[in-house]
């Protein structure tokens, strides 16, 4: 009996030390891990809660091309005599087509939406904050793309900050974790920074910025600062060399289509011919300035989300470009995007380096190789496409698109920093040893090798960095023979920029901007180029 006992008794007792081993080990996997809140980027699908969608805005079949018929004798009129009397009319007139683009999706002169807004994710459903979520731990982690977060990507980001507060609540509650791991991808990167900036760091495991646009997007920062210029060479040759920008996808009739070819071309063989390139590029350049305030403020101007990624050097400029003379009309509108200016993004530095210095850690991802829009002299600068790779990467040293870093630059670096291809030198970034680089990848796109490298990010025990996997080395660049991302090295460099031998696809840049507002800019001066180039060659006809 008493041997019956003991036996029974060291049954239990294994039975417990065994339970209770799995049990440490499960607690400590779990304990380990942290879920992720992925802040998706902008564009997103609105809703008004009748289920009418309202974004992204699109232009009725032949729309454009009637916009271009209405407006071409107001802008012919104002290119050739340059009055403001006759660049108010064309800017009427252009206003009258682009506000009902817009009507459903501007936001008042507060920067708020008139009516509630329901925010699509998808093609099923919508996005709202839940009372709980499903605990997502699988095998000991929790997946990057667990717990998504969407959001009006027009708002202020104070407010969708109050948001992410919210569901972050949520998340925690549901999962049972005192901290999550955030990724700020695009747009999204705005909303994490006014996140750590109203609510602080102190529920944050680690963070990473996905192409962040918090540092600065180039249209919002070129278009409404009034920097914008008009070129029509540099337009066609970012047409030839941009694989993400298709000219098939511009709803316009094929003898619209035909002239803007063919004078793009002609302009760019013949840049300095007067009235056929550079003087009338000029005088276009004189009425865009004249006329894209008003444009902004029937469409993204007054949105405080699209405010946020113009770059802070030009902020300063683009609020007295876009408001000159409607400070007061547009007084609510101003302060919530110079609250955000002055706390969140001049103080983002600070309040990463806070983060840092209290054990979170921070990884960036940038991607580069895209040639940008060609509206002022920054698009010759490194880019994603849509985004330059200094604020990418928070401070990267890049050469122009078509360039390198000088040797006499290179030799003063040390060569673990500069790229293979001489284009990016890591160094100067904010977290020079947390930064990665991709090249050959356009801003929307995201390679398997990224989410798989947030992932490790998040789920390793020790702070990762650039050295710590090989598999995720500070520069990769992307293969389309093997569809994958591998190291970048001095061999496959030749691969790190995209260019005129790439197969061209279309894809829709900030909400389809270039082909809706910007787009009509071109179609409609490209039209006037091809009435002015018929009355000279008529003189000259009648006068030989």
């Amino acid at each position: 009996m008493r041997s019956s006992m003991k036996k029974a008794i060291a049954a239990v007792l294994s039975f417990t030390l065994l339970f209770g081993c799995f049990g440490l080990v499960g607690f400590a996997a779990a304990g380990g891990a942290y879920p992720t809140v992925y802040v998706v980027g902008g564009r997103g699908p609105l809703y008004k809660t009748d289920g009418t969608q309202i974004a992204p805005v699109e232009a009725p079949e032949g729309y454009l091309g009637d916009a271009v018929t209405d407006c071409i004798g107001d802008l012919g009129k104002a290119l050739l005599t340059g009055s403001e009397e006759d660049i108010a009319a064309y800017k009427e007139k252009l206003v009258s087509w682009v506000a009902p683009l817009y009507e459903d999706v501007i936001m008042d002169s507060n920067g708020e939406t008139p009516e509630p807004i329901i925010v699509g994710y998808g093609k099923t459903g919508y996005f709202v904050i839940p009372d709980r979520v499903p605990n997502a731990l699988s095998g000991g982690r929790y997946p990057v793309r667990a717990y998504d977060f969407y959001y009006d990507w027009r708002a202020d980001p104070i407010q969708t900050a109050a948001q992410l507060s919210r569901y972050i609540d949520v998340v925690l509650a549901s999962t049972g974790r005192d901290k999550v791991n955030l990724v700020g991808r695009c747009e999204g990167a705005c909303p994490v920074l006014a996140y750590l900036a109203e609510y602080g760091h102190a529920k944050v495991n680690r963070i990473m910025f996905h192409n962040t646009a918090s540092n600065g997007y180039l249209l919002p920062t070129q278009v409404f600062s009034g920097k914008a210029k008009f070129s029509a060479a540099e337009i066609k040759a970012w047409l030839d060399n941009n694989p993400h920008f298709s000219l098939e996808s511009v709803d316009l009739s094929t003898e619209l289509m035909d002239l803007l070819v063919g004078f793009l071309s002609m302009s760019a063989a013949l840049p300095d011919l007067d009235l056929t390139g550079a003087a009338l590029d000029a005088a276009y350049t004189r009425v865009l300035r004249g006329v894209i305030p008003d444009v902004l403020l029937s469409s993204y101007g007054t949105m405080p989300g699209v405010w946020a990624m113009v770059a802070a050097d030009a902020f300063d400029d683009a609020v007295e470009y876009v408001f000159a003379g409607k400070e007061a009309q547009y007084a609510g509108l101003i302060e919530k995007i110079r609250y955000y200016h002055e706390n969140v993004q001049l103080k983002s530095e600070e309040l990463l380096r806070s983060c840092e210095d209290d054990g979170v850690d921070i990884g960036v991802m940038a991607k580069y190789g895209y040639p940008a829009i060609p509206l002022t002299e920054e698009s010759k600068e490194l880019s994603d496409g849509e985004a330059l790779v200094k604020y990418l990467s928070f401070g990267a040293t890049v050469a122009t698109y078509k360039g390198t870093l000088s040797d006499r630059y290179i030799a003063t670096r040390e060569a673990e920093y500069v790229s293979p291809d001489k284009k990016v030198d890591a160094s100067t970034c904010m977290f020079p040893e947390t930064t990665w680089f991709f090249a050959a990848v356009d801003h929307q796109a995201t390679p398997y090798e990224m989410d798989a490298l947030t992932q490790v990010f998040f789920d390793s025990a020790e702070p990762m960095t650039v050295h710590s996997n090989p598999a995720y080395p500070r520069f990769m660049v992307y293969n389309a023979q093997t569809d994958r991302m591998e190291p970048l090295t001095e061999e496959n460099a030749s691969m790190s920029m995209v260019g005129a031998d790439t197969e061209v696809k279309a894809v829709s840049s900030f909400d389809r901007f270039m082909s809706g507002i910007l787009g009509l800019f071109l179609k409609l001066v490209l039209r006037v180029r091809a009435f002015i180039d018929g009355i000279r060659s008529h003189a000259n006809g009648t006068a030989a």
